[in-house]
């Protein structure tokens, strides 16, 4: 049985194209206008300049066909070579608008801060005059040479690609995909040129083609008016300058060269919309198909052998993320909002530890934080982040790149927004193996598809050349798992891999998750809501509620006796059957960052509790009988009611 046809994405982009009738004749007859500028000299019936006095202002005839002007010369050889001046003008004005605002649009967007308020200072300044008052403000500095008006409108229009670039890229940046591009430890120019531009082309190619008929109408006014173009050299706007002089005497004069300009503007837009249409995002999602090809045996790099035995992995000690929020009231300044408060943790190489709370209690955002992509405007204002031994918090953003991705690495949620829809499966994983480990393009080929079949992707040879969409979620989710394990990073954080996938699948992942951590002796923190997936996988639990770790403990020990209330009460809502299919709920949300009540944030929900956990900020306490011995890794609660006997039975 043959297999079904692929189609690649440039044949989809081409069908789509191809429905888009106008826009086909639009760029048919670009091609043409193009075509003229170039073989103009050679087609054109007469020079630019000949003429003859005794055939002034005659109408269309066999040796005219769009008759003469007012000094004998050839309408139609005059129109022929506007055409060449117009087209490469245009050409020449966009191509500098691009080159100057897309750069600069793509960092502001991406980088933000003082350079984002300087670029758009100036930019809005720019913005609020017409682009025809600002060329003609440079031009009266730079001079009228038609190189230099160019060199004038292609500035003014600029900052039109600066503000659309901009104002796409901080949409981008937020995507998961970016994300996962800084965690392979990309630089700021190769994320916003090589992933997110790609993302934003389709609406920026529509900007240029309408920028293409925005600079003919320009030059052909600054042409109206006698700027520019010089009195040798024939231009659409000229010729309708000179039509205006002769109406009376010819009113036929001002048609060609009118319908040239507004012929060329209106393709110019056709063209634009419909290549924005065909080169949008695609969306469809095939199915897996192939054989699954079983994991082989990679070999370890030499970074993932020597860790340090005694020290933890990953220790994060008294994080507190905070973000800004907006006044209290009209005389007050911004406060600032705590999202994640004294939260401590450890892992040691080989273990599991979950991380479970409701949505909302701050698990992606200590992820985050120790992956040092905390999302602007947030801050670490506080605590430590040690990755074997070696401080994370204050170290700069070009030295966490060198980290991320090669000694701590991280698997989103969704499988689909954490990879670029864009780039091929090959670039993606190939990328974070060419700037860590410094492979070739054959080397890091090879590596890759080891690694899909380490993952047990069907048809990796295949795969390699497909996009994102082609995917389905659980071969997606492979994918993501294999750049995050491409360099063997010492510690793996898991922010709930699982939970966009169907129970198979999701067995599927966390076979794989146990195999790898057994190749490569990796620590995993492993996010989850998913209590079962805990009792599966992790060697210990850290429980959090409303940015605070309440309680930690050993898996086995904290299902068997939970000490803390909300850990209790978060049990309880699993289904049993001694429930007879009855599942508790937790009375109440999760409050705000902004509203946590003082004292222990679980006290308005919590059943037992009494005046004083309203009080005082409790502490995380070890509870522990192995507390003396390592009190870092001991049972630890954070209530005051923790100690009392048979609180919670």
């Amino acid at each position: 049985m043959a297999k079904p046809r692929e189609v690649s994405r440039r044949s989809r982009v081409w069908q789509r194209l191809r429905q888009q009738r106008l826009a086909l004749v639009a760029a048919g007859y670009i091609l043409a206008l193009y075509l003229v500028a170039v073989i103009g000299p050679w087609i054109a019936p007469y020079g630019p300049m000949t003429g003859d006095l005794w055939s002034t202002l005659q109408g269309p005839s066999v040796a005219h066909w769009f008759g003469t002007d007012h000094l004998g010369r050839d309408i139609l050889s005059q129109i022929i070579y506007g055409t060449r001046l117009s087209m490469w003008a245009a050409l020449e004005a966009v191509l500098i608008a691009i080159l100057l605002g897309v750069p600069i649009g793509l960092l502001a967007g991406y980088i933000g801060g003082k350079l984002d308020r300087a670029v758009m200072w100036v930019v809005d300044l720019i913005f609020a005059l017409p682009p025809i008052m600002v060329a003609l403000g440079i031009i009266a500095i730079l001079g009228t040479s038609l190189d230099t008006v160019m060199i004038a409108v292609g500035l003014a229009f600029s900052t039109r690609f600066i503000r659309l670039t901009r104002g796409m890229t901080l949409a981008e940046r937020e995507e998961l995909y970016v994300d996962g591009a800084r965690v392979g430890g990309l630089d700021v120019w190769t994320i916003v040129s090589h992933h997110i531009l790609p993302n934003i082309a389709p609406a920026l190619i529509a900007q240029a083609a309408l920028q293409f008929g925005g600079v003919i109408l320009i030059e052909a006014t600054l042409s109206f008016l006698g700027i520019g173009a010089s009195l040798e050299q024939p231009s659409w706007g000229r010729l309708l300058a000179q039509s205006r002089d002769y109406m009376d005497a010819y009113p036929l004069l001002a048609i060609p060269s009118g319908a040239a300009i507004m012929l060329a503007v209106l393709a110019f837009n056709l063209l634009g919309d419909g290549l924005h249409t065909a080169l949008g995002r695609d969306t469809m999602v095939a199915s897996s198909r192939g054989r699954v090809v079983a994991p082989p045996t990679i070999r370890s790099h030499d970074h993932a052998t020597t860790r340090l035995e005694n020290a933890p992995a990953l220790a994060i000690q008294g994080l507190e993320v905070r973000f800004p929020g907006a006044p209290s009231t009209s005389v007050q300044k911004n406060r600032e909002i705590a999202v994640v408060c004294d939260v401590s943790l450890d892992l040691k190489s080989g273990e599991t530890l979950g991380l479970v709370g409701e949505s909302g209690s701050g698990k992606s955002m200590t992820a985050l934080a120790a992956m040092g992509l905390v999302p602007a405007p947030g801050w670490i204002s506080q605590g430590s982040i040690r990755l074997g031994g070696r401080e994370l918090a204050s170290l700069s953003d070009a030295e966490m790149r060198r980290l991320r991705g090669k000694e701590m690495s991280i698997v989103f949620q969704d499988p689909f927004t954490s990879l670029n829809p864009s780039l091929t499966i090959e670039t993606q994983l190939t990328d974070p193996l060419r700037v860590h480990l410094g492979l070739n393009a054959r080397q890091a080929r090879e590596r890759v598809l080891e690694l899909l079949a380490l993952v047990q992707l069907p048809d990796p040879q295949r795969r390699l050349s497909e996009y994102p969409h082609q995917l389905s979620g659980g071969m997606a989710q492979r994918v993501g798992l294999a750049r995050a394990l491409a360099c063997q990073p010492g510690v793996l954080i898991a922010d709930e891999p699982t939970s966009a996938l169907d129970v198979t699948v999701q067995g599927q992942i966390l076979d794989l998750l146990k195999d790898a951590q057994r190749k490569f002796g990796m620590a995993i923190l492993f996010i989850t809501h998913d209590w079962g997936i805990v009792a599966e996988l992790c060697d210990r639990v850290a429980v959090m509620y409303a940015g605070e770790i309440v309680e930690t403990g050993k898996t086995d020990e904290v299902f068997a006796r939970p000490r803390h209330p909300y850990t209790r009460a978060l049990l309880a809502t699993l289904p049993g059957l001694e429930r007879a299919g009855r599942i508790d709920v937790i009375p109440g949300s999760i409050p705000q960052p902004q509203d946590w009540p003082k004292g222990c944030h679980f006290h308005p929900r919590c059943s037992l509790a009494i005046p004083a956990c309203s009080r005082n900020p409790v502490l995380l306490t070890s509870v522990g009988d192995d507390r003396q011995a390592c009190p870092e890794r001991s049972r630890r609660v954070r209530c005051i009611r923790a100690g009392e006997e048979g609180l919670l039975q």
